[in-house]
């Protein structure tokens, strides 16, 4: 009797061990792609550093790149994008895919020059899971002093 209670509760730690580390795998690729679309829009951002609103700009290249990487699309088309330090974002209404961009003043109020952050979304690709949990990535591009681009 003691064998065999022993052999089902060591088949249901395993199982249950092989479920957590799949888990952690699959949270571990979804989070590194969305940190390479981050990365690439703040690049992205940072390469229209001379255009004087530097969002419009580059609008239209990052949905052109998530379009080609095949990132969610936005189905309500709605943002629902919540402010950052008080700050509100640039894309609000009727985009084509869920990310937000946020404009700030560095140097608190003298003006010496704008940054942008930017805030995508980690989704999983389940049936309940994927439409209830996303998870934000956020990041921030160098500081846009004069309309030029000074690195730090």
């Amino acid at each position: 009797m003691r064998e065999a209670i022993g052999q089902s509760f060591l088949v249901t730690l395993v199982a249950i061990l092989v479920g957590i580390i799949m888990l952690v795998l699959v949270f571990s690729i979804v989070y590194s792609k969305t940190y390479k679309i981050k990365t690439k829009i703040v690049d992205i951002m940072e390469k229209y550093k001379g255009n004087e609103n530097v969002y419009e700009a580059a609008h239209n290249e990052i949905n052109e790149y998530l379009a080609g990487i095949g990132y969610k699309k936005n189905a309500n088309s709605t943002q629902d994008c919540d402010p950052v330090n008080g700050v509100y974002a640039l894309n609000t209404l009727s985009e084509t895919y869920r990310y937000c961009i946020y404009e700030f003043d560095s140097g608190e109020g003298l003006n010496r020059g704008k940054y942008y952050g930017v805030k995508v979304f980690i989704y999983f690709e389940f049936p309940i899971i994927g439409d209830i949990l996303e998870i934000p990535v956020y990041g921030e591009t160098e500081v846009f002093f004069n309309n030029r681009y000074i690195e730090g």
